[in-house]
């Protein structure tokens, strides 16, 4: 067999395997599909997520956004931290919940980048340029001693209003939670996009999400089926769904239709989109 041929059967080979990674979309989103980054960059970047260094770059790429962890300290004040504990991965140790900002402010991250410290939320939105443009998810990380007590429910979530307000970008935050927490939010005025994410049974979650007037439910790649995101495109809810580690995993969510996705391969998904910016150069 000629050399050519041989490149030329490779080549068709080559787009054959792409055409399979490739689906028309069509979701409750204008068959379009939000990309947020999961906690910045995801979790093989080498900055730790949560931070204003793994969150800049994501959008620097093209994503639409950025899910975040964030948690209240004893004074009121939204820091981005996923873990129950300080232990381990910051040098200091403890619960958020039992610390003021000011106890905590100056806290770095353990690991090979090691200048890197908690930052509030307040303080990301400050220094992202042009913030209102991008979207970011807030994963409520309760307290586990007080995460069913509603007067702790009320403080988290007028701590969270008082930074959306400064910013007046409402509409560009998603809020995660179970039924109770996204209906105290609407008690408080929190006029923000609400996701149910904590109800097991699909089929309740969904309804639950139509009859309460959501925008849509949170659920894992894992969990998902045909049969609930058929079941909520049919009810006009967008399906969130987190996290793919990789480009299979990706190609999975983009298969089910979803209409938001909060990954941990962004540069996969914004290059398969089309979306991605090579111009911008990662740090």
């Amino acid at each position: 067999m000629k050399y050519s041929t041989v490149i030329l059967l490779t080549a068709i080979l080559f787009l054959f395997s792409c055409e399979k990674d490739t689906y028309d979309l069509i979701n409750a989103n204008h068959n379009k599909m939000m990309i947020l980054g999961h906690r910045g960059m995801g979790e093989l970047y080498k900055y730790p997520g949560n931070t204003l260094e793994a969150i800049e770059p994501v959008l620097g790429i093209g994503a639409d956004g950025s899910e975040i962890d964030i948690q209240i300290t004893k004074d009121s004040v939204v820091v981005l931290f996923h873990n129950n504990d300080l232990d381990n991965r910051v040098n200091a140790n403890g619960k958020i919940f039992d610390k003021t900002w000011e106890e905590i402010k100056n806290a770095k991250y353990i690991g090979i980048q090691n200048d890197v410290k908690i930052i509030t939320m307040d303080d990301l939105f400050n220094q992202i340029k042009d913030v209102n443009i991008y979207y970011f998810s807030l994963d409520c990380k309760l307290d586990d001693r007080y995460k069913y007590n509603s007067g702790y429910r009320k403080l988290f979530l007028r701590s969270i209003k008082k930074v959306i307000d400064k910013y007046q970008f409402n509409k560009h935050i998603l809020l995660e939670g179970d039924l109770d927490f996204l209906m105290k939010a609407k008690e408080l005025n929190l006029n923000v996009e609400c996701f149910l994410t904590l109800e097991e049974d699909i089929d309740k979650k969904i309804l639950d999400a139509k009859l309460n007037q959501l925008r849509g439910i949170g659920i894992s790649l894992s969990s998902l089926t045909n049969s609930a995101v058929e079941k909520a495109h049919k009810e006009n809810l967008y399906i969130m769904c987190w996290s793919p580690k990789n480009a299979i995993e990706n190609n999975k969510a983009f298969k089910y239709q979803v209409d938001i996705i909060q990954t941990d391969a962004p540069i996969h998904i914004l290059q398969k989109t089309n979306r991605y910016n090579y111009e911008y150069q990662i740090p």
